[in-house]
């Protein structure tokens, strides 16, 4: 282990010591935070820890046991209080039982366990290979432009340039199919460039985002899981209502009062569920939104998915359309698509429809260049020429996708609904 090059870079930041005189060697967690750790993984009985400021305690004496006492490696100076606000105030007393009945006891097994997980991490590196020299494949910080080896998609990439919504994983729980997560405030530190195995950190990043009134940066992330590999039923009703409500919730502005009350009247109901809203009256006030610029076939080397990005026509699908006041859109691209094995086209329509309904004031769509949706703007402009409103998408949408259960058709929503788009596909496929 200890003439691993990967590890070797990495050792100085982990918690963690390299036991070298054991055969092979093996890391280990400092005696006194061990002992600590076990007494934690025991439930607060023998730990102690029932509350916000004695679970701060406990993470101060683990820190200081790790050697991170000083100024410089300290808390910030508010953190006793901000834990006792969290645990103690604004947590239900049932919430926080189970929190440090099970969730603290649980975190630390978790850790007692990293040394092992660590070791296997990079055992495990060592089948990789992929032409890299020894131990080149494990967790490892490069040096300035250095190579590397990455497997960042979407999602990760967000986070690694965005690292605060990290810590958001422990408090947030998993999504129903109704919910959605948003992220406010998360601080941009990095740029890169490409995807994937192309993924490069091209340096750092100075995040100039205005802030809002208690300082956070005016940058809203919304988290939304899309159904993992479902085929042909995705075509379904109950799965399009699924996914339709999912991005409905992402989208939704909940800080505006009025708007619920609008759907509520339209639909005719206390309570808007978007099975029920998106059929509303097609003479309704909820009308598609409009376009407003070019798509260009390839989106920008990153993908946006936090509200307000820099406009760029030349690279970007714009809707503009009715809204609710202030100009905060939505940024999304193939969602659910990719290793999800969703539908393209499908979910291209299905967010749109929920960013209408939802009244934001614009979407901008990076396709990435996917080949499925070259059709996108002539599709949503001829939409849009003809007026269509949420509710006449809705119901085209619903007949498509029963010819696709049925076997009666087998193209893309988009050809499917302008027979000159598979013509001009005809034509491409010809030359």
């Amino acid at each position: 282990m200890e003439t691993r090059e990967d590890l070797k870079s990495i050792l100085h930041l982990l918690p963690l010591a390299l036991q070298s005189s054991s055969s092979p060697s093996s890391l280990l967690w400092p005696p006194q935070v061990l002992e600590t750790l076990k007494i934690l993984s025991n439930g607060p009985d023998q730990s102690k820890v029932g509350s916000g400021s004695v679970l701060f305690l406990a993470i101060s004496d683990l820190r200081h046991s790790l050697g991170l006492s000083s100024a410089k490696d300290s808390l910030a100076f508010s953190a006793e209080e901000g834990f006792a606000l969290f645990f103690d105030e604004l947590m239900s007393r049932v919430d926080a039982v189970e929190w440090f009945g099970k969730v603290v006891p649980a975190l630390a097994r978790l850790l007692l366990k990293l040394p092992s997980l660590m070791e296997e991490h990079y055992r495990e590196a060592e089948s990789v290979g992929l032409g890299v020299s020894r131990g080149g494949t494990g967790l490892r910080v490069l040096r300035s432009q250095e190579a590397g080896i990455v497997f960042l998609r979407q999602e990760e990439i967000r986070f690694m340039i965005n690292p605060e919504v990290i810590v958001g994983m422990l408090f947030l729980p998993r999504m129903a199919d109704n919910e959605a997560i948003e992220i406010v405030g998360a601080e941009r530190f990095s740029n890169y460039t490409g995807y994937a195995s192309t993924f490069r950190f091209s340096g750092n990043h100075q995040d100039e985002r205005p802030v809002d009134c208690v300082g956070r940066r005016k940058t809203w992330i919304t988290a939304i899981d899309a159904l993992c590999h479902p085929g042909k039923r995705q075509f379904g009703v109950e799965c399009i209502l699924r996914e339709t409500n999912k991005a409905f919730c992402g989208f939704l502005d909940h800080s505006i009062d009025e708007l619920s009350q609008i759907i509520a009247q339209d639909a005719q109901i206390e309570k808007y569920h978007f099975d029920q809203v998106i059929g509303v009256n097609n003479e309704g006030r909820n009308s598609l939104l409009l376009p407003e610029s070019s798509l260009a076939a390839d989106g920008p080397n990153e993908r946006v998915t936090e509200a307000e990005p820099k406009r760029n026509p030349s690279l970007e699908w714009s809707f503009q359309g009715l809204g609710p006041k202030g100009n905060v859109g939505i940024a999304t691209g193939n969602w659910g698509c990719g290793a999800f094995g969703g539908d393209p086209q499908l979910k291209a329509v299905i967010q749109w429809l929920a960013a209408s309904q939802a009244l934001r004031p614009f979407i901008l769509y990076y396709s990435f260049g996917e080949e499925a949706l070259q059709g996108l703007e002539q599709a949503t402009r001829w939409i849009s020429s003809h007026e269509w409103t949420v509710g006449e998408l809705w119901d085209m949408l619903m007949h498509y996708s029963s010819q696709v259960l049925e076997g009666d058709t087998h193209g893309g929503f988009f050809n499917w609904l302008l027979p000159s788009l598979a013509m001009q596909s005809l034509d491409v496929n010809d030359v």
